[in-house]
């Protein structure tokens, strides 16, 4: 999420992140922070959950990332488990403890409808869990109150029948780029009508 990420913003020891509704149960299986990191240092990525947007966050999933940085990069949780269900509300969010630049849409107000479990209501622009991530956090902020960081989802999981991808796993060194990678797409096979 985070639209254009035309806004930007620097600081360290924070967290910043974005609070959804869910519609459907899922599973949270990556996420994934846009940062510029001005030096080596860690940084976590956690799940809180709450009955309503506004209210106590209890945290149900935290990961620490031992090292990331310096330097801009779409950071990544790696592999995760952290189950979503319908009609919960989620902050998700990364935090950090050495300074980085941390990115917000300009130009997409919330709320808005994701394609990942629901509806993403506003983003945090002060810090919710802190650094290291706090085991509770009262929520004060209402839907449509800020724009929504530069925070990336990924749910779902197991196969996905309507596509094949070659190869099926692999790893990517660090700035590097990969070109032999394949996917086909079976329209025969899609469950439901829809640009995919």
């Amino acid at each position: 999420y985070g639209g254009d990420l035309g806004s930007s913003f620097s600081g360290g020891v924070r967290d910043r992140g974005d609070f959804f509704e869910a519609t459907e149960d899922t599973v949270i299986s990556e996420m994934f922070a846009y940062l510029n990191f001005s030096a080596q240092t860690d940084m976590y990525f956690a799940v809180y959950e709450a009955t309503a947007l506004v209210g106590t966050y209890t945290k149900i999933f935290e990961v620490q990332v031992p090292v990331v940085g310096p330097g801009l990069a779409w950071w990544s949780s790696g592999p995760v488990n952290v189950s979503v269900q319908a009609g919960m509300f989620y902050y998700i969010a990364p935090s950090w403890n050495g300074t980085a630049t941390y990115y917000r849409n300009s130009t997409n107000p919330t709320p808005y409808t994701t394609n990942c479990f629901g509806i993403l209501h506003t983003g945090a622009a002060a810090n919710r869990a802190g650094y290291p991530p706090a085991a509770t956090f009262n929520n004060t902020y209402g839907s449509g109150l800020y724009s929504d960081y530069g925070v990336g989802i990924i749910t779902g999981g197991g196969d996905v029948p309507w596509l094949a991808e070659a190869p099926v796993s692999g790893t990517i060194p660090a700035y590097s780029t990969f070109t032999g990678g394949e996917v086909q797409f079976d329209a025969g096979a899609v469950p439901e009508p829809g640009v995919y």
